[in-house]
């Protein structure tokens, strides 16, 4: 009796294997394929770096020519070539031309790029009448020097009995001839400084102010303690004019007495007021 096997109703469990993705599948299938006909897969190159761009040189030239002009010109600026060698002075009337010349600074042989007005000024300052300076630069080393001066309004004696110019700002402006033709100031009570540029600035406006038309005929003019002006005139004929403001009235009204009054010696005619006219006689 012969012995069937019985049947297995299970079946046999299949291998089960995952499905390579598509585009895995055909790499790998490309790159057995690849091996089996002896060629060797390529490796991915890196992606290249990018370059630095080469800075050093074009930079070179440039830094080199600035370096070159900057020596250059400092050695330029320093050099003979362009320091005053040539100075003429232009005019001067009461300061010596010369004097001037040596206290000027500019026979030092000063750079030319370096030299302004303001600094010879301040090597002038002890020159009086001098109030300003201009210097013409003549490429390379040649400087005309122009020099201005003030004007005296007056003249008025010093501390020591030495009859002075007096300048528009009240200075000393050094010696005077006796017989200058300008009217004197003074002052009612004595200073023991020289006053005209503070205390009796009063009178050197009303000489500044004097109008042409009779300042010949101005003698003198004096100011008090309180600022009180008076002058006299050649004749002699003394105007007091009160403080030194509405000159332009007074002097209408000094010009009116002048030209419409026949006038004696010794009078005093006050226009302190322009308006009220006050005739005082001479005394005795």
């Amino acid at each position: 009796m012969s012995r069937r096997k019985p049947l297995s109703s299970s079946k046999p469990a299949e291998k089960r294997h995952a499905a390579p993705s598509s585009h895995g599948g055909r790499t790998a299938s490309l790159e057995s394929e690849k091996a089996k006909n002896g060629i060797s897969p390529k490796k991915e190159r890196p992606a290249p770096r990018p370059r630095r761009k080469k800075l050093i040189r074009p930079l070179v030239l440039p830094t080199f020519l600035l370096s070159t002009l900057i020596v250059g010109g400092v050695w330029l600026a320093h050099s003979s070539f362009l320091r005053v060698q040539h100075v003429s002075v232009a005019g001067t009337v009461h300061e010596g031309a010369a004097e001037v010349l040596s206290h000027s600074g500019l026979l030092a042989h000063p750079t030319m790029l370096g030299l302004t007005d303001r600094s010879v000024l301040a090597n002038l300052a002890m020159f009086p009448w001098i109030t300003g300076v201009t210097a013409h630069r003549q490429w390379p080393n040649t400087v005309v020097l122009r020099i201005y001066e003030t004007h005296a309004v007056a003249v008025a004696y010093n501390v020591t009995k030495r009859l002075e110019y007096v300048g528009v700002e009240g200075q000393d402006l050094g010696p005077a001839p006796q017989n200058a033709d300008l009217p004197t100031l003074s002052m009612v009570v004595a200073s023991r400084k020289w006053p005209y540029a503070q205390s009796g600035f009063g009178a050197v406006t009303v000489a500044q102010a004097i109008p042409a038309s009779f300042g010949n005929q101005i003698s003198r003019i004096s100011e008090s303690p309180n600022g009180s002006i008076r002058v006299t005139l050649t004749t002699p004929v003394t105007f007091v004019l009160g403080p030194a403001v509405d000159l332009e009235k007074k002097f209408v009204a000094m010009a009116s007495v002048i030209a419409n009054y026949t006038l004696s010696s010794g009078e005093t005619i006050d226009v302190t007021i322009p308006g009220e006219i006050a005739v005082t006689p001479a005394k005795g």
